[in-house]
């Protein structure tokens, strides 16, 4: 039994921090070790036999793979799985080459994978080379925060497909491989545990610790015909992320006609920020089972997975950003001439607000009265003209706080059976497979405090942002704003949501591959094969109330 100690923390943690019981014994036995020494030199000692025990079939059977495969195929072993604490698979997958992950912000965990740089939906995704069912309600791609790392017998990654194989991967072929009795050359019985701590959790008093838990048991029965196998695993993680992301564009000092157009990147300016802060809470059980028949003629297998994920997660999430407002529009948008607004009001309209001293020819005179007046600002911007003599100048700001909270559960089931006829000079491969998947939002919760709206005199002016600390831009509030962010009647309710949604995917599939040996001349064999393939995907999303 050995003890590993591992700490699942979000990609925003400053630093990892576990107790290795392992790492303890070690250090005990070093300190054994330097305290004999002298007596050890005095009276040496002769040592008969030194036995290294290690695993190194694993890798073996990785890379032997590796080597004859007819195409471009890397293999990622159990050992090699387990030599870091990874979240779940994709984490694990992110090890090969040409492979990329894209996080889950929520968690800090991976969740997507590519391959060559194709987006996730171009992969074909496989357990035992069973088709997975997919669950993503936006594509094809498949969702990676259910299947954990351990209990997997390797991973395999085929970034150029032959004929034998499904030809819809454009991007590549993930197969995921469970163990079975005739991977190891004895009966095996096996515990994993870690544990570990968010430390960013830990350091705001929420609850931090991460913990796995595995068994597995293996051996092979009746003079080595039949094996089983079995693997069960329950994990549990807390955690907390904070992110500071952009809200709006960068914008230069001076208007720019279009997002093509080549900006100055001496004098930028940020609309707004968003402020999350994000918990979240996640379990992982399952486990899987193979029943294995090696004879003569026939090799047989009974094999099935069974995975959940479970997540609970809260974000609370502050915007503060300037809000775009109505401009004049200059006649001229290449003019650089013009004064500001502010600078050009020449008097007060009762009806129609201000009064500037821009002619029709300079500023566009949208109600066609012959002269310049508020009335006739007809395009929302940040500058102060919509042309080339605006500036930065936003004269609104938003400040809202929202809080979602939001469970998602995820199941994933395959079962296939199937095995290997040798007939004479035909070998037949066959298998029938049914794989079931589930993604379920049972209840999704919003509600929202908005200042959008607020009466003068907070629309008058817009937001500047101090940036002396680069990571954590802060707004710099105007003296009437400055309780803003906790007087609740600066701070009316926006609005509020409670919705669910559910997504399921059936999938029946059965193949026959058929190889006959000629060995006749300069051909060796001829292959061939079918396969029928029904998947039955259901999707409801239900408002409850909003």
């Amino acid at each position: 039994m050995s003890f590993h100690s591992a700490a699942v923390a979000s990609r925003t943690a400053n630093r990892i921090a576990g107790v290795s019981a392992l790492a303890l014994t070690w250090a005990v036995a070093g300190a054994a070790i330097a305290a004999a020494s002298e007596e050890d030199q005095a009276q040496p000692t002769v040592v008969g036999e030194v036995v290294v025990t290690g695993q190194r079939l694993g890798t073996a059977n990785a890379i032997s793979a590796q080597r004859r495969a007819d195409g471009v195929v890397n293999v990622l072993s159990a050992d090699d799985m387990g030599k870091l604490p990874d979240a779940n698979v994709a984490d694990a997958l992110a090890r090969l080459p040409g492979v990329n992950v894209i996080v889950n912000q929520t968690t800090g965990e991976g969740e997507y994978v590519t391959v060559r740089g194709f987006a996730g939906t171009f992969n074909a995704y496989s357990i035992n080379g069973v088709r997975v069912a997919l669950t993503d309600t936006d594509s094809r791609k498949m969702s990676m925060t259910v299947l954990p790392p351990n209990g997997l017998q390797a991973i395999s990654v085929s970034k150029t497909l032959t004929p034998d194989m499904d030809g819809d991967a454009i991007g590549g072929s993930i197969d995921f491989r469970t163990p079975n009795a005739f991977d190891f050359n004895a009966p095996v019985a096996r515990l994993f545990a870690s544990y570990g701590f968010n430390d960013r959790a830990k350091d705001q008093g929420e609850s931090s610790d991460n913990y796995l838990l595995q068994a597995d048991f293996g051996r092979r029965l009746k003079d080595e015909r039949f094996g089983v196998f079995a693997s069960i695993n329950y994990g549990r993680s807390n955690g907390v992320t904070e992110e500071t992301e952009n809200d709006g564009e960068w914008e230069p000092y001076i208007w720019r006609k279009n997002a093509e157009e080549a900006i100055d990147e001496r004098s930028m300016y940020l609309p707004g920020i968003d402020l999350d802060y994000r918990r979240n809470e996640q379990e992982r059980y399952g486990g899987n089972v193979s029943f294995d028949y090696r004879g003569a003629d026939h090799d047989l297998y009974l094999r099935g997975q069974y995975n959940r994920f479970e997540r609970a997660s809260t974000n609370d999430w502050t915007d503060y950003r300037s809000r775009p407002t109505m401009r004049l529009v200059q006649v001229n948008d290449e003019d650089r001439s013009l004064s500001a607004p502010e600078k050009m009001i020449i008097g007060q309209d009762a009806s129609l607000g201000a009064v500037y001293g821009y002619t029709t020819g300079q500023i566009v005179d949208a109600d066609g009265d012959g002269r310049i007046t508020d009335a006739d600002r007809t395009r929302k911007s940040y500058w102060s003209l919509h042309g080339r003599s605006g500036v930065w100048d936003p004269q609104a700001f938003q400040f809202s706080r929202n809080m979602d909270i939001s469970d998602e559960n995820q199941t994933l089931a395959t079962v296939n059976l199937g095995g290997v006829s040798r007939l004479n000079a035909l070998e037949l491969s066959y298998d029938l497979s049914y794989s079931f998947g589930e993604r379920e939002n049972p209840d999704n919760y919003s509600i929202g405090y908005n200042c959008d709206a607020c009466a003068a005199p907070l629309n008058e002016t817009g937001l500047l942002w101090s940036s002396y600390d680069g990571r954590f831009p802060m707004p710099q509030l105007p003296a009437f704003a400055a309780h803003v962010e906790r007087d609740p009647s600066l701070l009316p309710l926006d609005g509020a949501g409670h919705s669910r949604s559910r997504q399921k995917d059936d999938r029946l599939a059965f193949k026959i591959d058929a190889r006959y040996r000629v060995d006749r001349g300069p051909l060796e064999q001829i292959r061939f094969g079918a396969k029928y393939l029904k998947s039955e995907r259901e999707y409801d999303s239900t408002p409850i109330w909003d």
